[in-house]
C-alpha cells in the first residue's frame, strides 16, 4: 500500500521525493501514456489553491536509503505539481498540509518556482519532508512510496511501514 503511513504531527514524520534525475526525465514521463497527472498519485486535493500543501521526495536520486537529495514536486499555492518519476529504488514522497505558511501563499511568491527542482537551499527537512520555515503550522503529513517500472511509477512498500 503506497499510503501506509499517515502522521498527525511533524515529530512522527520520516521523509519524501524525486523526478528529474536525468536530463529529459520530465519530458519522458509526460510522453509515457501510462504516467498520470500529479493528483492521481498524491490525491485530488494536491493542486488545490485553497490548501497549503507540499510534496517532496527526500530519496532523490537513488531511492531509500541511498538518495542524498530532496526533489520538490509541489510547493504550495499556484505551484506546478509533478507526478513521481523515480529513476531507481523505492522513493518516499511526503505530502504535508499546513494550516498557514506565508512562504507558500500567493500567486507570485518564490515558492511557485520551486517545484521541479532539487532543494539546493535546504528549505525542506530531509528526515520529515517538511518546509522548515513552517514546521509549526503542520496539520497532517502523508507518506507515499513509488518505484520505477516500464509503464511509469508503481507503488512500493514504504521503508519503516508495516
Amino acid at each position: 500500500d503506497p499510503f501506509c503511513c499517515a502522521m498527525a504531527t511533524p515529530w512522527l514524520v520520516h521523509a519524501f521525493l524525486l523526478f528529474l534525475a536525468a536530463p529529459g526525465a520530465l519530458s519522458n514521463s509526460n510522453h509515457n501514456p501510462e504516467v498520470k497527472d500529479c493528483q492521481a498519485y498524491f490525491g485530488s486535493d494536491t493542486n488545490s489553491t485553497n490548501l497549503l500543501i507540499t510534496v517532496v521526495d527526500t530519496d532523490a536520486h537513488d531511492g531509500f536509503p541511498n538518495g542524498q537529495s530532496t526533489f520538490m514536486h509541489h510547493t504550495g499555492q499556484y505551484s506546478r505539481c509533478l507526478p513521481p518519476g523515480p529513476p531507481s529504488g523505492c522513493h518516499r514522497y511526503y505530502k504535508t498540509y499546513y494550516g498557514k505558511c506565508p512562504q507558500l501563499e500567493g500567486h507570485t511568491g518564490a515558492h511557485t518556482g520551486w517545484a521541479g527542482h532539487i532543494d539546493t537551499q535546504g528549505l525542506f527537512d530531509r528526515s520529515a519532508g517538511i518546509l522548515k520555515d513552517c514546521f509549526q503550522y503542520i496539520e497532517k503529513t502523508e507518506l507515499f512510496c513509488f518505484q520505477p517500472s516500464a509503464s511509469g511509477p508503481v507503488p512500493c512498500k514504504c521503508p519503516g511501514c508495516q
